[in-house]
């Protein structure tokens, strides 16, 4: 949703996070192996964010909303309810 509004985020490497951030052009992405290691890189990427240029900063939010388009709820839902169809026709009613 942050991305979606044009907010840069700051996530850890998970897979949805993965295929949704591209580090440093509409957020970051960090990993670590321990909590200390985690803490310390998340706070190393939040201030780098809080501390860009503006016109850097606004590159980054510009590329926020085209990053997180297919991934709103609504294209979600229309490509499940496309799954559905092609499993069982009959079992997904078209809207009237």
């Amino acid at each position: 949703e942050a991305m979606a509004c044009g907010t840069p985020v700051v996530a850890t490497v998970t897979d949805g996070s993965s295929m949704q951030v591209r580090d440093s052009e509409n957020g970051y992405l960090v990993s670590a192996e321990t909590e200390p290691a985690l803490v310390s890189r998340l706070t190393e990427k939040i201030q780098l964010l809080l501390s860009l240029p503006a016109a850097d900063y606004q590159r980054l939010q510009q590329s926020c909303p085209t990053s997180a388009e297919p991934y709103l709820l609504d294209k979600i839902a229309d490509r499940l309810t496309a799954i559905y169809q092609r499993l069982d026709p009959a079992a997904v009613a078209s809207p009237e």
